[in-house]
């Protein structure tokens, strides 16, 4: 039996084949982002779900970013995500780290 290359069957199960793994990739990485993107529709934060893939793709902590927004919004202080995004927070900064930071300096540091 040998393959014939001219067989359009044969090509089209192939591009079936290539076409059903790279829906699959697509479907896992959207699904990594889906909880994220619901909790900003149902709280009104406005974070699309094309913008969390490129804050991952920028290697940007967007985990943080969406809880800082949420958190912002449910308080009625209006910000847009490129202004959080602005800090370009890395991927491995805790959250203590960015509070510390946005509060400016402490009371024992601060100049007379």
């Amino acid at each position: 039996m040998t393959l014939d290359l001219s067989d359009f069957r044969l090509w089209l199960t192939f591009f079936g084949v290539v076409i059903a793994v790279l829906g699959v990739i697509f479907l896992f990485v959207f699904l990594s982002f889906l909880h994220l993107w619901i909790q900003c529709v149902l709280t009104g934060a406005d974070i699309s779900i094309w913008n969390l893939i490129w804050m991952k793709l920028r290697k940007i902590n967007y985990e943080m970013i969406v809880k800082q927004k949420i958190a912002l919004v449910q308080t009625g202080v209006k910000v847009a995500t490129a202004e959080l995004e602005a800090r370009r927070i890395p991927s491995n900064t805790r959250e203590g780290e960015i509070r510390s930071a946005s509060c400016g300096p402490s009371p024992s540091r601060r100049t007379r």
